[in-house]
């Protein structure tokens, strides 16, 4: 069963190889082994002798207890556990937690990537840790074309998807999207989002200082 999630993940990433440009580190990196997997976005490493708990960056994975928490977990583990890594910093270093905050490659290929494919996790990047968003949003389109994962689920529309919107706006967890230069965060298809699109939690935006736009309301 271990093998099956590990093989979906590559077929799929095999099957968008030659319509995706694939991104290269950028920022400082390091070799670090996996010593362990917390859940489908958190791992263990040792960096020399030094053992760290590492928060990926880029994309958010269901929790355990959540649809799909479990598979994340397990093609994480399997993927991932005993396995050297590059991290690869972006401009913040850690969390509020404590826990780093790292871009995570195998070979050529960006875990984060392999998950949003496996419709194993969603984007979820909090400025200023951007680097590759553009990448993970080509990616997320992709997958939710595919249906795989949490993705199988038909997206809702109409009533529905005003619905979902507003009880995901009660509960401070819905997703909207910030410009690199604004000061405000908007929903899906503002007009001021022509040039750039960030996504990132609604309650996040709040806590950082953005403020929602006049003209779509979100």
């Amino acid at each position: 069963m271990r093998w099956a999630y590990l093989l979906l993940g590559f077929a799929v990433g095999l099957a968008f190889a030659q319509t995706v440009k694939f991104p290269v580190p950028q920022g400082q990196t390091i070799k670090a082994t996996v010593v362990s997997v917390t859940d489908g976005d958190t791992i263990k490493v040792r960096i020399g002798n030094e053992l760290q708990t590492v928060r990926i960056i880029g994309y958010d994975a269901p929790e355990p207890t959540q649809p799909f928490g479990d598979k994340a977990f397990l093609y994480m583990k399997t993927l991932l556990e005993g396995r050297e890594v590059i991290l690869e910093s972006d401009v913040q270093a850690t969390d509020k937690y404590g826990r780093r905050l790292y871009h995570v490659w195998l070979p050529q290929v960006l875990v984060g990537e392999l998950m949003l494919l496996s419709g194993l996790g969603q984007i979820m990047t909090i400025p200023p840790n951007v680097r590759h968003v553009e990448h993970f949003q080509r990616i997320q389109t992709a997958a939710r074309s595919v249906g795989l994962g949490i993705w199988a689920v038909p997206f809702p529309t109409g009533k529905q998807e005003r619905a979902t919107q507003g009880r995901a706006t009660q509960e401070g967890s819905d997703i909207v999207y910030i410009t690199r230069t604004g000061t405000k965060f908007h929903r899906a298809g503002c007009r001021y989002l022509r040039y750039s699109a960030i996504p990132i939690k609604r309650s996040d935006a709040i806590a950082q200082g953005y403020s929602p736009c006049s003209v779509c309301r979100p």
